[in-house]
């Protein structure tokens, strides 16, 4: 399954990532992106980010 990234606000200045499927290398450019757009959009004083749903993530070298 194919990284999906879904964006929650669970209370007030807390915005959420939800990720799920699997996160390959090939997924960070888009993972930078939708953080960027959180941080951008809704200035939270605070971000979590979800792994709960992740099936995988690729072993492969670092790539931020």
């Amino acid at each position: 399954m194919a990284l999906s990234i879904t964006v929650a606000t669970r209370s007030a200045g807390v915005v959420v990532l939800l990720l799920r499927g699997s996160m390959r290398l090939a997924d960070a450019d888009s993972f930078r992106m939708a953080l960027a757009r959180v941080l951008h959009a809704h200035r939270p004083a605070k971000v979590q980010v979800d792994f709960a749903a992740v099936t995988e993530i690729d072993s492969g070298p670092p790539c931020w």
